[in-house]
């Protein structure tokens, strides 16, 4: 019924966690397709010590995630691809709610399960999610793109249902992108296909290890996030693009917090003209051109300032809003 794909890539201290927890689901009709992408440590000896017939190792060249991604989606037996990042976790009933949601609404190609997100090994707090009624419990998403550039992510990789038709008319996962990869393959799904979320938790995000000062990924020279996400404008379906400038605006943002920090000011201008092209100038904007046009020598600890002040504001919306 449902194929599970798990990229991998030097998860030797997750990885079997992981995997026990999709073994563990109270809906058993599925297999697990685990995908090494080349690691380095001693992931693969960790998956080889489970005796299932229902995993499947494939081994492949270190080509990244989404190639790995791809890869799993290429060797599924099944219409329905679930994934599941090697370092995350499922509640046990993911899969039987995610099914209840497939039932219900047959017609559609996505299916979003709510998560939470793992700071340390007993700390969690919700996404933010804005834009949805306050009585929405589950149902089709209307305005993805309204949705998702004012919360964090509603569709994320290892909380998420996803047709074969719909992932293979798209494409699959877009190779060669260092960051953002997932934010374009959920916009061009978006674009057209019917999105079905619910509020339910059902999933842990693992960021353990991750802290205000973590060194960002390195964004892309080339924008090609950026350049596919406004053409989406020609061929999405003429009803599902509202909202499209302003998440174009929230990736540019991305960008220019990503270069702030790194110190690449150059970049950082950039990218926040490219934002105020797709939006308005608010708070917001000017803060960020504040740290962009900041001298060097008082940028790091600012940047380090507004991080921590914004992670503390985040714990403390999701908490009053879980």
């Amino acid at each position: 019924m449902f194929s599970i794909v798990i990229p991998l890539y030097n998860k030797e201290k997750y990885i079997s966690r992981t995997i026990e927890s999709a073994l563990a689901q109270t809906f058993q009709d599925f297999e697990v397709i685990v995908v090494n992408d080349g690691s380095t440590d001693k992931s693969v000896e960790r998956v080889q010590l489970f005796d299932d017939t229902r995993i499947r190792l494939i081994n492949q060249s270190n080509s990244g995630v989404s190639a790995a991604r791809n890869m799993g989606i290429k060797n599924a037996k099944y219409e329905l691809i679930a994934f599941l990042d090697a370092d995350d976790l499922w509640d046990k009933d993911f899969l039987s709610t995610a099914y209840e949601l497939y039932n219900e609404y047959q017609d559609c190609d996505i299916y979003a399960l709510n998560y939470r997100i793992a700071n340390s090994v007993d700390s969690f707090h919700s996404p933010i999610i804005r834009g949805l009624p306050d009585s929405f419990e589950d149902g089709i998403i209307q305005n993805y793109f309204i949705i998702a550039s004012v919360s964090d992510p509603i569709i994320w990789s290892s909380s998420v249902i996803i047709t074969k038709n719909a992932l293979n008319f798209i494409g699959g996962f877009p190779t060669g992108i260092r960051a953002g990869e997932d934010l374009l393959t959920w916009a061009k799904l978006a674009a057209q296909f019917d999105i079905v979320y619910t509020r339910k938790q059902k999933a842990t995000f693992n960021r353990i290890g991750e802290t205000a000062n973590s060194t960002p990924r390195i964004p892309d020279v080339h924008n090609r996030v950026g350049e596919e996400l406004l053409a989406l404008d020609l061929t999405a379906k003429a009803d599902k693009v509202e909202g499209l400038h302003s998440y174009i605006a929230f990736w540019h943002k991305i960008r220019l917090a990503n270069f702030i920090r790194l110190e690449d000011k150059d970049s950082a201008k950039i990218e926040l003209q490219l934002m105020s092209r797709f939006s308005k100038k608010d708070l917001k904007y000017f803060i960020y051109a504040f740290l962009v046009y900041s001298p060097k020598t008082i940028l790091k600890p600012l940047t380090t300032f507004v991080l921590y002040i914004n992670k503390f504001r985040r714990k403390f919306i999701s908490k009053k809003e879980a």
